[in-house]
């Protein structure tokens, strides 16, 4: 199967790697391919280059958001940080319609001075901009006080 995964972070990491060893196709979807091979350094995480997990991993194929998006047969994993992915979401919808989007984004800024306020569920607003998508599947929002579910259980008011 052909399954786009969005972002290359260590938590994309971890799915592409996964799902290249189970034998799929992996399209990864980034910005900017030239830019994200280019980097030398660690990202703010610690996380090595991707250019040094490419090479641990071949025939994963790195693309743009939307291109990789397209390659997908069905299956797109979003893995981009949440406070980009509804930009970048917005940007290739037309190329997420009809397909499955399973969405780990979480609003998070990387930076220890900032406070996190979540007036809106995350994956509410991931929800709201893909009207044309099949279904949306394991959106989850990690707040200050855990994780959430949304829509949360009937009779549950939500976080």
């Amino acid at each position: 199967m052909k399954i786009t995964v969005l972002g290359t972070g260590g938590g994309a990491r971890a799915h592409i790697a996964k799902l290249a060893g189970l034998g799929h196709e992996v399209h990864v979807g980034t910005r900017d391919p030239r830019a994200t091979l280019a980097r030398t350094e660690p990202d703010m995480m610690g996380t090595p280059p991707f250019k040094e997990f490419l090479a641990e991993h071949p025939g994963i194929q790195l693309h743009t958001f939307g291109d990789a998006a397209a390659a997908s047969d069905g299956l797109v994993i979003n893995g981009i940080d949440g406070h980009n992915a509804v930009a970048a979401l917005s940007a290739i919808a037309d190329r997420l319609a009809g397909k499955t989007l399973i969405d780990y984004a979480v609003p998070y800024i990387y930076n220890p001075d900032v406070e996190h306020p979540w007036p809106t569920p995350w994956a509410a607003r991931t929800l709201c901009l893909l009207p044309q998508r099949a279904k949306t599947a394991g959106q989850s929002d990690y707040g200050r006080h855990g994780l959430h579910r949304w829509p949360p259980p009937l009779g549950h008011p939500g976080p």
